[in-house]
Formats: structure tokens, sequence, C-alpha cells
């Protein structure tokens, strides 16, 4: 892991063309990266230009690119249900690229408040106003998003997916892949289980088991 990254004179292309993939986006550049483009599947989204910069192609935009030439950021959205933290392809995509030797860097949005002792695993993403006080660490993949607030000695797993709003108290830990709802509200010493959802709004003050749902 590792601390605040430094800005980046390699370009960056962000996987996904979606919403998320539009808030990284902004993130990266206002971190100082330069932008290639967007990569997506979707043929239909293929030569669009989403924000000022071009839908690239598909996976083989990649490929052909190469890791020597590009770094990638994941902006891959989350679509939950009660049963699926809906995380698992942006865990699998991140895992793909990385084995065929391409670099996630961390994102972190200049607006937010990070404390000096906050560690950052690669391709972990904080967003704008987030705040994430000391002795908390990010893993791979992991998504701080918009004014969210971590508070001291959190720790959020691999690719989990923290959404807008969120309040995480001290001492509070999410599991791989797990998933926390819009606004909730984890108090402190909780824990989230791997690929567990809590649903927005929701106020969780124990724990919830690997694979469960907490919410209403």
């Amino acid at each position: 892991m590792i601390g605040h990254p430094a800005q980046s004179a390699f370009s960056l292309a962000i996987i996904g063309a979606g919403g998320h993939a539009r808030v990284v986006m902004e993130a990266a550049l206002r971190a100082g990266y330069p932008i290639l483009g967007l990569i997506d599947r979707d043929p239909a989204l293929h030569g669009i230009t989403i924000g000022g910069h071009p839908v690239l192609g598909g996976d083989e935009e990649i490929e052909r690119l190469g890791p020597e030439a590009v770094l990638l950021a994941n902006g891959i959205g989350v679509r939950p249900t009660r049963s699926d933290p809906g995380t698992g392809l942006r865990a699998r995509i991140h895992a793909q690229f990385v084995a065929a030797g391409h670099r996630f860097p961390p994102i972190i949005d200049p607006t937010a408040t990070i404390a000096r002792e906050v560690l950052f695993a690669d391709g972990a993403q904080v967003m704008a106003a987030a705040v994430i006080q000391p002795r908390s660490s990010l893993g791979v993949g992991a998504v701080v998003n918009t004014r969210v607030s971590v508070d001291h000695d959190c720790a959020i797993g691999d690719h989990a997916f923290v959404s807008p709003g969120v309040v995480l108290c001290g001492g509070v830990t999410i599991g791989p892949r797990a998933f926390v709802g819009a606004g909730a509200i984890v108090l402190p010493g909780a824990e989230i289980g791997e690929a567990a959802v809590v649903q927005a709004g929701a106020v969780l003050g124990g724990v919830v088991p690997a694979g469960g749902f907490f919410g209403r």
C-alpha cells in the first residue's frame, strides 16, 4: 500500500462510460492526470465524446496500447441487490488487466481531505469532498464516493464500494467487495463482511456477515 499518489505524466484510460466513469474522470483530471479516453464494451458508444474525451473502443484498445503506454482507472459502476453487492465485475476487470501487466493508480480528488496516515492500495478511488481520518486504509480498487466521511482506524477492503454521503465512524471494517448504500451511518467498531450489502440510509451498529444484507 502507498500514501498520497503523485501526479503522473502517463495518460489515463477510464474503463466504462457511465455515471461512475464520469465522476472518476473528473477526479482524475483535477488530480492532474491527462485523459486519453474511455473504454467501453458497448459498440454503440464507440466514437462518441463524453465530457470532452472520446470513447476509444472496447477492451481491444487497452490491449493495443499496452501497459507501457497507459494507466487505467476503473470507472465501472455498481448496481447492488439484496443478495449481490454488484462489485464483482469491477473486481474481475481489475484482475484481468493487472494479470496482463497494466497498472491502476489511486485516484484521489484534490478536494478530498486526507489525513497523513491514510494508506491507499492500487486502484483505490476517493471522490470530491470526502474526508478520511488517520490510520484508515483503502484496499485494492476500493471506492470512497462523494462526501463520504471516514473516521479514524477504518479499514475498507479490496473492491468495496462506499456510496455518496456515507458516514463511517471510528474503527469500522468493511470486507472485500462489500457495498454500503448512500447516506448510511456505520457506528463505531461495526463490521461489514465480504460481499455484504448495507442498504441506503441504514444505521448499522453491529456485524453484517459475509454475503449478508442489512436494511429495512
